[in-house]
């Protein structure tokens, strides 16, 4: 059904007309003239004045906590950048809002600072009373009615906006904000279908909510019913979203994560249907890099896993890093045959990467037999040189192959 700009699914009016519709509305809202902001990316980039960095993409809140840490006022220099006079409130904001029929039945959650939807509201007579929420003083329960600003609103004082990863840390741990939303996401799971390019959250929640709620995620409702509807790309936003997580931790904190829960979710994709593909996949391998310690078992895991599909994804480039360089070269040459056996085709740009990494393997000392299979996996995807790493092994083992 078309109202306005707004082509709506049959499912979102259903919803409406059950009064079950909560519109979560982010930057995309506010980005179209006359509103005509910035998208958070693109924010971020004019904070920091340069373009994010592939490993940046995906943690952003991160990027602008180590350009605070550089002192750059971040928080100011976001609300000056958002609240520009010649912004004003577009189409969309007077028809999410109106989409409702009353003020009293309003319920829109945003992650924009701007006040685009309060001057809608301001225009339009017949919303006159709609409660307003911000964060940190937001409404309990999945009940409420009323506009929610879950992080922060640029007529409260800028530090409150929630941009870095601690503002994220304060806002979905200290004040509880995780445990509000959890129950939420027990529902939520039911209508996946009906979020569009939003969805791309749900498993990235769920990944935050996991690691930061002090019970064990496998037990609770809200994970099992991640675990029932969750898509490929659900699970590999949960896998990616984890690895971005476990990057900046104590090697104490990793193992007790590992050990209190995540050891036992990958054990579980084992028998768990559908197997995983390749993006959810690489995302459990990217997570070796920041396990070093718990090497051995996740690799144990990684090979019990069923399915097909990977990508190198940089794996070689970061071995050559000489990222977990202190691990067993044995359980290194396990971790990427794993890999290699699942890819169809190594990218030109790495292999002479692998090339290099397969020579450090031989001199300190890998299993012949896993050197053999990994050269053997070399040459099929037309590696350069791979009778010199030959003779290497022969040399090193003084034996003939």
């Amino acid at each position: 059904m078309q109202i306005g700009p707004l082509d709506l699914p049959d499912e979102v009016l259903t919803a409406l007309e059950e009064q079950r519709l909560v519109i979560f509305a982010g930057a995309g809202v506010s980005m179209p003239a006359p509103a005509s902001l910035p998208s958070f990316r693109g924010l971020v980039e004019g904070l920091i004045g340069r373009t994010l960095l592939r490993d940046e993409e995906g943690q952003m809140d991160r990027v602008l906590g180590r350009a605070k840490e550089d002192k750059v006022p971040v928080h100011r220099l976001a609300a000056e950048r958002l609240a520009r006079p010649d912004s004003r409130f577009n189409s969309l904001h007077e028809n999410l809002l109106t989409l409702f029929g009353s003020a009293a039945a309003v319920r829109i959650v945003t992650t924009n600072f701007d006040l685009h939807f309060e001057e809608a509201i301001q225009a339009h007579t017949e919303l006159a009373g709609i409660e307003i929420y911000t964060s940190p003083a937001l409404p309990v329960g999945s009940s409420f009615t009323g506009l929610v600003h879950l992080h922060g609103a640029l007529n409260r004082v800028a530090e409150n906006l929630v941009l870095t990863d601690a503002d994220f840390g304060r806002a979905y741990l200290t004040e509880g904000l995780l445990e509000e939303l959890t129950p939420s996401a027990v529902k939520l799971a039911a209508h996946l279908e009906e979020l569009g390019g939003e969805r791309n959250y749900y498993g990235k929640f769920v990944a935050q909510a996991a690691f930061s709620l002090p019970d064990d995620p496998l037990d609770k409702v809200w994970f099992q019913a991640f675990l029932a509807k969750a898509n490929d790309d659900d699970r590999m936003h949960f896998a990616w979203k984890l690895n971005e997580i476990l990057k900046p931790l104590r090697p104490e904190q990793k193992t007790e994560i590992w050990r209190d829960w995540l050891k036992r979710y990958l054990e579980h994709r084992t028998q768990f249907p559908p197997p995983p593909k390749s993006k959810e996949f690489v995302g459990y391998v990217r997570w070796a890099v920041h396990l070093p310690q718990q090497l051995a078992e996740l690799v144990d895991c990684l090979e019990a896993l069923p399915g097909e599909g990977a990508s190198t994804d940089r794996l070689f480039w970061r071995l050559q890093k000489d990222e977990l360089a202190e691990s067993d070269p044995n359980l290194i040459a396990r971790l990427l045959l794993v890999v290699l056996k699942r890819c169809e085709k190594i990218a030109v740009w790495d292999l002479p990467q692998m090339h290099t990494v397969l020579k450090r393997l031989i001199n300190e000392g890998a299993q012949e037999k896993l050197l053999l299979e990994l050269i053997e996996k070399y040459m099929a995807h037309g590696g350069p040189s791979y009778q010199e790493l030959i003779d290497l092994l022969r040399a090193r083992d003084h034996e003939v192959i």
